[in-house]
């Protein structure tokens, strides 16, 4: 019988099948710290959620029913996000359903979930600056399709994130990319496919929806795999617009005037 020691207990715990390996039951603390919902938990085996550690042959050598918890070792649990979290597993012997099963209780290293905090913490603080940069970021894939884009984006541009989402930065440059700068751009995204450059950038005047021309810095950087294979690029983009046509304005005004004096 499953009691409130474990349906309530603060470590996550599951009840698992000593043949199969099954999850057959699970805690209130294993679904919020490790984000699956009860359903899921119960299509998986324990391997799924540490497939690095070994516990068949552990389960087999506890073949003498204990009520006592024994240590089984450190390991790291894998949540819904594919974080990691390093635990201390402990198992006693059990019978569940009229099958032989093991509980199985994680007891989380402070450690690790310092390590987890930490990470939290540190992406909070990155989106916070990305929010509220004056840059603007891309994310393309390896095709060069748009992955992920800042809404300032949209603002700039005046598409919708469906007018952009999944177009490659090619179809980008042939509708959108004003004629002078295309070849520049093709060369550009060209370096960065064939790994030839790791980062380059390039200033390109790109046509909004309402058909004014909005002038823009991209800073790429390109992340590659140990083989060498694009895995994507994140592109700054720094809006010029302002600056640009102020530049204009200033050197219509330095050009010497053509009107005639009659004296």
């Amino acid at each position: 019988m499953v009691t409130p020691l474990f349906t309530e207990n603060s470590s996550p715990m599951w009840i698992v099948a000593n043949d199969s390996m099954s999850i057959l039951d699970v805690n209130s603390a294993a679904i919020e710290i490790y984000g699956y919902g009860k359903e899921e938990f119960l299509t998986k085996t324990i391997g799924d959620l540490q497939p690095k550690a070994n516990l068949v042959s552990e389960f087999e050598e506890q073949a003498l029913p204990s009520k006592q918890f024994e240590r089984i070792g450190i390991i790291k649990i894998v949540d819904k996000w594919g974080n990691t979290y390093p635990v201390e597993l402990f198992s006693c012997s059990m019978e569940y359903g009229g099958e032989k099963a093991q509980l199985i209780k994680a007891v989380p290293l402070e450690t690790g979930l310092e390590n987890i905090r930490l990470i939290d913490k540190t992406e909070q603080e990155l989106n916070y600056h990305l929010a509220n940069s004056p840059l603007a970021y891309i994310i393309w894939d390896k095709r060069f399709q748009l992955q992920e884009f800042s809404p300032k984006i949209t603002q700039w541009l005046g598409f919708t994130e469906d007018d952009l989402r999944g177009e490659t930065s090619i179809k980008l440059a042939f509708e959108h990319v004003v004629d002078c700068d295309f070849s520049k751009v093709k060369q550009k995204i060209d370096a960065l496919l064939s790994g030839a450059e790791k980062s380059n950038e390039m200033q390109v005047g790109v046509t909004s929806k309402d058909n004014e021309t909005k002038y823009l810095h991209f800073y790429n950087s390109a992340l590659s795999n140990d083989d060498g294979e694009l895995v994507s690029v994140l592109s700054l983009v720094e809006n010029e617009t302002v600056y640009i046509e102020n530049e204009k304005i200033k050197l219509r005004q330095r050009e010497p005037s053509n009107i005639l004096l009659i004296l």
